[in-house]
């Protein structure tokens, strides 16, 4: 049953072991799903839709443009050009001083259009400056430890 669900409603077909516990004469299946070297995983929504999720615990949820946006170009040979303007220098004052911010507050701070506050956050993502982190209710980004850490950030 496990694997003809993976196999109909994921792709990339998604991988997985079982393993049959006993537990007070009763059986009980244990489904081991490790993390996927490829990303993102699609699944069909309740409408039929592919949508990208990612894992938070024990739970999916759907990612966001953002998330997606980097895992397609990770694996991109190209270089990534990034003009320090004074939005990334707003951007990194804000998380020199609060530690974290949700891309609504990002965009609205910067006054700039989703997409082009969505750039600024992939890129600094993509050169693994900036982190991204789910809390179980929010998206937000950080630093990266390095730079929390002050081990980079006389670089910026």
């Amino acid at each position: 049953m496990f694997e003809a669900a993976s196999t109909m409603f994921t792709k990339p077909v998604v991988n997985f072991k079982c393993q049959q516990h006993v537990i007070n004469k009763k059986n009980i299946l244990e489904v081991i799903i490790p993390e996927s070297k490829v990303k993102p995983i699609m699944a069909l929504d309740e409408d039929d839709r592919w949508k990208a999720f990612f894992r938070y615990n024990d739970q999916n949820f759907p990612a966001n443009r953002i998330m997606c946006e980097v895992w397609k170009n990770e694996k991109n040979k190209e270089g990534i050009k990034i003009k320090f303007t004074d939005t990334e220098k707003i951007l990194f004052d804000y998380l020199d001083k609060y530690n974290s911010i949700t891309f609504l507050k990002f965009m609205k701070l910067v006054r700039l259009p989703a997409e082009k506050a969505e750039q600024i956050m992939i890129r600094f993502i993509l050169l693994k400056i900036i982190t991204i982190e789910f809390n179980g209710k929010n998206t937000i980004y950080k630093f990266n430890d390095l730079i929390e850490k002050g081990i980079l950030k006389d670089y910026f």
